[in-house]
């Protein structure tokens, strides 16, 4: 099954620019040797020698009060030399630190997403989840002054991120298991999303590669609050076709399948190759089954009309198909 015109919808739902300004604390005491170190990191020639007076300083000091001030500036180096593993360790020390920071949460998620590891970001990501989660449900806590302001509108940029990068994910990623816990996870986060009518559809498509005898009722109810999507359709005709109920049902499936497609215009966001192959094939599908219904009712004459509009489609000849109209 194509998903471009469904991973269309969940990009533009998720879509969005996504930041959290650093409000690390730097704190200056020229009167302990930790202070001077400090002092000593901004009167360093270069960036190699400030890195190195950077980890010496974490290295001496892992507790102090700059010590994530000082992690973040070494972090901020390893994203500017695209060190991704070295970014996701450092995240992860000071989520261990602090598990209500948000900005390395946030940043995990960026580390993971670049990894090209889908175990790595599916955790990444569920850190995320939790984080904004933690923040956010502490609400009286977050709203008591301008800084826990900034925290809950932190938390709230890192919620609408991730929510974006599950959406993202959830289709791009074509094992059809993973999928399922992604769309689970989902349907319990993020009930009032804007993509929410999509997800029936990607779980019909999920346990339809499973092979699973509930790919049926979950496509027909992906069809029917998509009654549109020519996926949901096809799934739900192609799932009753396997489970070989009465041909009724499958003539019923067949008509409304070619019904839409026949009078729907391409998606804006859909590269035309992918549409028309796509369109084709599900077109093809519909009048074989109508044929074959056709010729189990006796319809011989119906079902030879409709191998032949199937065999035009396969060879692309659309003058052949337009003349069987």
């Amino acid at each position: 099954m194509n998903n471009a015109y469904a991973l269309c919808l969940l990009l533009v739902a998720g879509a969005g620019s996504f930041a959290i300004a650093a409000d690390y604390e730097r704190k200056p005491d020229r009167a302990s040797v930790a202070g001077l170190m400090l002092e000593e990191i901004d009167l360093q020639p270069d960036a190699t020698q400030r890195l190195s007076a950077l980890e010496a300083f974490v290295a001496r000091y892992p507790k102090h009060p700059s010590a994530n001030w000082a992690w973040d500036q070494i972090r901020s180096q390893a994203v500017s030399a695209s060190q991704w593993d070295k970014v996701a360790a450092i995240s992860q020390r000071m989520l261990e630190a602090n598990p209500e920071d948000s900005k390395s949460a946030l940043v995990l998620l960026d580390a993971a997403e670049r990894a090209n590891d889908p175990a790595k970001l599916i955790k990444a990501l569920e850190i995320a989840e939790t984080v904004a989660e933690l923040v956010i449900a502490d609400k009286t806590r977050a709203s008591k002054d301008d800084a826990g302001k900034q925290r809950l509108g932190h938390a709230r940029t890192l919620a609408a991120r991730a929510e974006a990068t599950r959406l993202k994910v959830m289709v791009q990623d074509v094992e059809p298991s993973r999928r399922l816990a992604l769309l689970d996870g989902f349907d319990k986060r993020y009930p009032n999303s804007p993509a929410a009518a999509v997800v029936p559809l990607l779980k019909a498509a999920s346990l339809w590669m499973l092979s699973d005898a509930a790919a049926r009722p979950a496509a027909q109810q992906a069809a029917k609050s998509l009654p549109e999507s020519e996926d949901a359709l096809f799934l739900s005709l192609a799932s009753t076709i396997a489970q070989e109920p009465e041909q009724e049902s499958v003539a019923a499936q067949a008509l409304w399948l070619l019904e839409t497609l026949q009078r729907k215009p391409k998606p804006a966001c859909a590269p035309d190759a992918d549409w028309n192959r796509k369109r084709d094939a599900y077109l093809r599908t519909s009048h074989v089954a109508l044929a074959l219904s056709a010729g189990l009712r006796g319809d011989f004459h119906l079902a030879r009309r409709g191998f032949s509009a199937a065999s035009a489609y396969a060879e692309g000849n659309a003058t052949a198909v337009a003349a069987l109209a």
